[in-house]
């Protein structure tokens, strides 16, 4: 509000002002001190009208926004019910892309550092305890979690190439196989609900 109030009281910004050519540009009169005084006066009447005007049109919309209030809260609260109708019913992100290699240069983790980061799809907060350190991943999507879950199993109790061949090359046969006869017995009791069912649905990992 500071913001706009100084922006209205300080008249148009220069590039709306008039441009004139250096050429034609004439050299200011000399102004007396009564001229100067006239001239002040009538810029800061000018910048009261223009506070006034600002303050008029602001009240209105205050008052307008402050009755929608309720209105908007309730698109909000419908918005989120919806989302996470559509959201919490499955993973949505299957690879985290960012570079974790950059992270490892930046924070030098160490055994006994504790790290808290987004799960997303896992394979970032995987990296990480490369490094030894303690990892809590977090995700307002359960789904995700149970992402993570089985990546980590997989590398836990599962040879690199059947590893590679479930989420590099999306066998699937492969991994309901493993799934129910290594994997399952290691979970979680959230990721056994997530994937019991979703092991039989899912078509790849990209």
């Amino acid at each position: 509000i500071d913001l706009l109030v100084s922006f209205c009281v300080s008249g148009a910004p220069s590039f709306l002002l008039p441009l004139r050519s250096k050429q034609t540009q004439e050299p200011l009169p000399q102004l007396t001190q009564a001229d100067r005084r006239s001239k002040m006066s009538e810029n800061h009447f000018l910048d009261y009208v223009k506070a006034a005007l600002y303050l008029w049109m602001m009240i209105p919309l205050t008052i307008i926004g402050t009755l929608l209030q309720p209105v908007w809260s309730l698109m909000w609260m419908l918005t989120d019910k919806i989302l996470w109708r559509l959201v919490g019913r499955s993973f949505i992100y299957n690879v985290s892309w960012e570079d974790p290699r950059i992270d490892h240069k930046v924070f030098k983790l160490k055994e006994d550092d504790r790290v808290v980061t987004l799960c997303s799809a896992g394979d970032n907060a995987l990296d990480y305890v490369i490094e030894g350190c303690h990892v809590t991943a977090v995700d307002l999507n359960s789904c995700q979690i149970a992402l993570a879950e089985l990546k980590s199993l997989a590398i836990q109790h599962l040879e690199y190439e059947e590893v590679f061949r479930i989420f590099g090359v999306n066998d699937i046969r492969l991994l309901r196989k493993v799934y129910f006869g290594t994997l399952r017995k290691h979970m979680s009791e959230v990721g056994r609900e997530f994937w019991d069912s979703y092991v039989y649905r899912i078509c790849n990992f990209q």
